[in-house]
Formats: C-alpha cells, sequence, structure tokens
C-alpha cells in the first residue's frame, strides 16, 4: 500500500491499482467547485472509474468488487 504525496492532494493505490486521486484538485480552480453543479455529479471516466469533483474514485475498490461505474454513473438521472 502507497500514499504517493504530490504537492497537495494524495494518489492512495494497492499495488498498481488506483484507489483514488486527488491531485485533479491541485489545476481546479477552487470557486469553481463550489459553484458548478456539473461537478458534482459523478461521471464515469471508464469501467472501473468515476470523476466526482475533479477526483478520481475507483469504484470496485471503494464500494464493491462487483460494481462498475456504469452502476454509479446513469445519465440523466
Amino acid at each position: 500500500m502507497d500514499v504517493i504525496a504530490f504537492p497537495f492532494y494524495p494518489v492512495f493505490r494497492i499495488g498498481d491499482v488506483i484507489i483514488w486521486d486527488f491531485t485533479g484538485l491541485e489545476k481546479a480552480d477552487k470557486m469553481e467547485l463550489f459553484t458548478r453543479d456539473d461537478i458534482l455529479r459523478p461521471k464515469k471516466k471508464d469501467r472501473n472509474n468515476i470523476i466526482f469533483c475533479k477526483c478520481n474514485f475507483n469504484v470496485k475498490s471503494l464500494i464493491h468488487e462487483k460494481v462498475t461505474s456504469d452502476d454509479i454513473y446513469q445519465p440523466g438521472k
């Protein structure tokens, strides 16, 4: 298990699997995070990952081993 410290936001990984990656916050306009509703909606990155508040999250590791990003990201709902 590794916690790699970037300038301000960590990446947490177990082996080669990134569990969460907060480095997107480093480049984010902080006021944008509070004023844009679309940033607060999860978006599908790939089968195992979603983007939420400019951060990447591995849903299989954080929620359940059988969950996919499709279970979290449902457009129009």
